[in-house]
């Protein structure tokens, strides 16, 4: 049963819809917005085999409401809870995305987006992003169960803001990473916290201009040669961050990128890697400690420019 009302199209039940008194635009079920404007969710909304909120429009704020969205439903393709496609200037804030979707959040081909201060409890996930720009995520606190998929993932995305977010995922596999970069450039990355996985930050295919700054890497070991952060591309900065109790450090297979001012501590294998393709790095002013091996640059022009505390490595 579809029913229309003010940029809405209700996809389940009996037509639901207010204002509140400042004017937002109520939602208490599964909906799909398309207009301007601002909504608030007043009820929690569970859903089988549909997504319980879907913006496809523009100058949209949907204000959560401490509310929790929920997909029951397993099975494969695009599975969003909260689905964002082809919209600009959108906010999504204050709330709970749970259940079994396999991205919590969607993003696709769309500009503007600012995702703030939600809790996901769900399987699967995260958030991935695809095809967009000018992304901000802030306040997020994510402890899904990471089973073979990751807690923050963006394939051919630009100008990426991730601030201040919680990853502690409830379960993980050997293919979860806690921030996952595929073709993606312009990121910054300040002032969160990954825990609980092998891999914190996984930026692939020439993924570039990352800069990671303040972040907190408490990984669980790992097998095999599983990184901390990987970083496939030119221009990465790793600034000012604690990499803590993982399998490698820091892996570098990009130019041009620095590391400075780091916490490197208790990994079992190389506190940093600079594999043979890398050219022009530099590290400096790291403290590296009670790791396999300190650093591995052999055959790299890497740069040592100084201020290193190294010691009780092998």
């Amino acid at each position: 049963m579809r029913q229309v009302l003010a940029g809405l199209t209700f996809l389940m039940g009996v037509l639901a819809v207010g204002h509140a008194s400042d004017g937002r635009i109520e939602i208490s079920q599964a909906a799909v917005i398309t207009d301007p404007g601002a909504y608030i969710v007043t009820a929690n909304i569970t859903t089988s085999n549909e997504t319980p909120l879907k913006v496809t429009g523009s100058d949209i704020d949907v204000d959560l409401n401490g509310m929790v969205l929920k997909r029951t439903d397993s099975g494969t393709g695009v599975r969003a809870v909260l689905y964002v496609d082809e919209s600009q200037n959108v906010k999504l804030h204050g709330g709970t995305l749970s259940g079994l979707g396999n991205q919590s959040i969607r993003i696709d081909d769309s500009q503007h987006v600012l995702v703030e201060d939600i809790s996901f409890r769900a399987a699967g996930t995260g958030l991935f992003a695809f095809k967009s720009t000018h992304l901000q995520f802030r306040d997020l606190r994510i402890n899904n169960d990471l089973t073979s998929s990751h807690a923050l993932g963006m394939s051919w995305c630009t100008n990426i803001t991730i601030t201040s977010c919680i990853i502690e995922p409830r379960d993980f596999t050997s293919a979860s990473r806690g921030i996952y970069l595929s073709s993606s450039k312009n990121i910054r990355i300040s002032d969160c916290s990954i825990s609980d996985l092998n891999i914190g930050l996984y930026a692939l295919n020439t993924s570039s201009i990352v800069n990671i700054n303040r972040c907190n890497f408490t990984l669980t070991g790992g097998a095999s040669a599983d990184p901390a952060i990987f970083l496939q591309g030119d221009r990465a900065q790793v600034v000012n961050c604690d990499i803590l109790d993982g399998r490698k450090g820091i892996v570098v297979y990009g130019n041009d990128c620095m590391i400075s001012g780091n916490r490197i501590v208790n990994n079992a294998l190389a506190a940093l890697t600079f594999a043979s393709s890398a050219n022009d790095n530099a590290y400096g002013n790291n403290i590296i400690f009670h790791n396999g091996s300190s650093v591995d640059d052999s055959g790299t022009n890497t740069i040592d420019f100084g201020g290193n505390q190294i010691f009780a490595n092998p």
